[in-house]
């Protein structure tokens, strides 16, 4: 898995600094054979598993999800 992240940040209502999006860019290499995994976990991602969707309440995320299959 190759991964990076960017991170906004600024200040809330009253003026605390918060991280305000996350962008995440997410390369998974796997044989072909996995696909139907890479994009059963690709919309789990997409819909908002219990840890994303409870961040995307309070941060905005972008997802760049893509699979580099070997052979």
């Amino acid at each position: 898995i190759e991964a990076e992240s960017d991170m906004s940040m600024g200040p809330n209502a009253v003026g605390q600094g918060r991280v305000k999006k996350i962008d995440l860019h997410v390369t998974v290499n796997m044989d072909a054979e996995d696909e139907s995994t890479f994009e059963r976990c690709a919309k789990i991602m997409r819909h908002g598993c219990l840890v994303t969707g409870s961040l995307e309440d309070g941060i905005a995320m972008s997802y760049d999800l893509k699979a580099n299959y070997n052979g």
